[in-house]
């Protein structure tokens, strides 16, 4: 059985790596939908933020340049300019790479339903972090009775509605979403049964 103390949830002692949890299968199709339709969402919002983070780090990086050539400065000051355009740099950098690379190849995946998913439940929740400093983050555990006490080391980060429904439920069952098990890409989702009304209300209107 897991440890369930403060110093072994904040070490994640005794936790097991993502990918030897259990019970992930093909989604079907209804729950395919709903994924579907949120990562056409989270798309959209990471291609505005990589478009927003691209033109201020080259608007930056253009800024430094001129201030480099053009300025009649020190040394130390230029120093400190290639200090700060190296920065933007890799921001750049790291925006355009991970859009590219993991955001894509994500979509792409979902898009031809090449992914699994897993039930699971909330561990327990802890604060962000460095880039997710203001989020909530959570570990995960199985949610079948054959696998209780099982946690698992990946941090998934959840939203307002999760958060809202684990404080009313501390049992609500939460969707897995395995997208490449080979580079550790997994993603977190909640699927009530007010999703599942939507969707076939919707189908019904169609």
């Amino acid at each position: 059985m897991q440890d369930n103390s403060f110093i072994t949830k904040m070490t994640g002692r005794g936790e097991l790596p993502i990918g030897k949890m259990p019970g992930f299968e093909p989604p079907d199709d209804e729950t395919h939908e709903i994924i579907l339709e949120r990562f056409k969402k989270q798309m959209r919002k990471e291609t505005v933020s990589t478009v927003f983070w691209t033109i201020m780090s080259l608007f930056f990086i253009i800024t430094y340049i001129v201030m480099y050539f053009r300025m009649d400065a020190k040394a130390d000051a230029k120093k400190g300019i290639l200090v700060a355009l190296a920065a933007f740099v890799v921001i750049a950098v790291v925006t355009i790479y991970k859009y590219v690379f993991i955001d894509k190849k994500a979509d792409a995946i979902v898009n031809e339903k090449k992914y699994k998913v897993a039930p699971a439940m909330i561990h327990h929740i802890m604060p962000g972090f460095g880039t997710r400093l203001g989020k909530l983050t959570v570990k995960i555990c199985d949610a079948g009775d054959d696998n209780v006490g099982n946690v698992y080391n990946y941090e998934f980060v959840i939203n307002k509605k999760v958060s809202k429904a684990y404080r009313k439920n501390k049992d609500i069952i939460l969707t897995v979403i395995e997208i490449d098990k080979q580079n550790e890409l997994y993603n977190l989702t909640y699927i009530d049964e007010a999703d599942k009304d939507d969707k076939d209300a919707a189908e019904e209107d169609i």
